[in-house]
């Protein structure tokens, strides 16, 4: 484990902003700012009755207690009471031998701690204990979303864990699996100056950029499992005092640079497969394209630099992610594949 930890620190070197000295680290955490702060992964550790939390996956709603202990950059280790823990999701709730998580924590109890100020955390799980199949995919996903980040602010932050699994009813042994947090949305409003909506918003209210941006980056990590008017994996933000709405997605584990055996392709698109591209965003002008393509093509080096450098990836995993990012760079640099896969499949 301190191997594979050792390993973890290496990963996603700078590119998330300068990096941060063990001490730095260590104050951002003890004045609760520092959850999302580092690329560094976190060393956490969580016991809970999982017989009990497992027993009914149709029950996404009793939170069970649970304590964690995390290690901070010192070494120092850290002990949570009072957490809380509860199954989420739909449809990987249902179908993984271990589902995704909602965390809880009792505001009292966290003060001075990393987790300070949160209150509720999604948990990206592994859906299956095959730690190098099944953690590929997760690893994947992270670094989506780190992509994400890259292009814009407008995007939720993560922070990647290595989770210790203790079944304190020692109905399962303790497993090790890789984990990423998912920033709360509520937090990401404040951060972004604003707040997250829930009613229907027209597409037309919607910042036109960041959409379009936003249906060209789905597009290259060959995702069709979202849409803007329905919400479905997209969350809405709104600009404090103003009628600018954005969308920001989420959830891209259907993705066909990921391609998980549960991953279905969309029947009402003629896709065989997801790894697959269908373009689903909306027309735009040519010289609105071309911004489009011009910030994911500045973002290039830094894209391939996310997966090349995290060397907890498999080999195959790397390699496969790279070969499909390569494919749509392929795309975006010849104009007449680029009119026909995407200004031309616009809706």
């Amino acid at each position: 484990m301190r191997f594979l930890y050792a390993l973890m620190l290496w990963c996603l070197p700078g590119l998330a902003g300068p990096s941060l000295s063990a001490q730095q680290t260590t104050a951002l955490q003890t004045r609760g700012m520092g959850l999302f702060a580092s690329d560094a992964p976190i060393k956490l550790r969580i016991q809970a009755n999982f017989k009990e939390l497992l027993k009914n996956r149709n029950d996404d709603s009793t939170y069970h207690e649970a304590v964690m202990t995390y290690e901070r950059p010192s070494g120092e280790e850290v002990v949570i009471e009072g957490a809380q823990l509860r199954l989420r999701g739909n449809f990987r709730r249902k179908n993984c031998g271990f589902p995704p998580l909602r965390l809880k924590f009792d505001p009292a109890k966290v003060q001075g701690t990393l987790f300070e100020g949160q209150d509720k955390l999604k948990m990206v799980t592994h859906c299956e204990n095959r730690r190098t199949t099944f953690g590929d995919y997760l690893l994947q996903e992270y670094l989506i979303y780190k992509m994400y980040n890259l292009l814009t602010d407008y995007s939720f932050r993560v922070q990647l864990l290595e989770v210790t699994y203790v079944d304190v009813s020692a109905k399962y042994r303790p497993i090790e699996q890789y984990a990423f947090l998912i920033e709360d949305e509520d937090q990401m409003a404040r951060r972004l100056g604003g707040e997250m909506v829930e009613e229907k918003v027209n597409f037309s209210s919607m910042d036109q950029d960041e959409a379009g941006m936003m249906a060209v980056f789905q597009f290259m990590i060959g995702n069709t499992d979202w849409s803007v008017l329905s919400q479905h994996n997209i969350k809405v933000f709104k600009h404090a005092g103003t009628d600018r709405y954005v969308a920001i997605p989420y959830d891209f584990d259907w993705a066909g640079l990921i391609a998980p055996p549960y991953a279905q392709p969309n029947p009402l698109l003629g896709t065989t497969n997801v790894r697959q591209r269908v373009f689903r965003g909306y027309c735009r002008s040519s010289a609105e394209f071309d911004a489009d393509f011009h910030r994911l093509k500045a973002q290039r080096q830094a894209i391939f630099a996310l997966v090349s450098s995290c060397d907890q990836l498999s080999s195959r995993a790397r390699d496969r992610s790279l070969n499909y990012l390569q494919s749509f760079y392929e795309i975006l640099e010849d104009s007449n594949r680029a009119s026909k896969e995407i200004r031309e499949k616009c809706r």
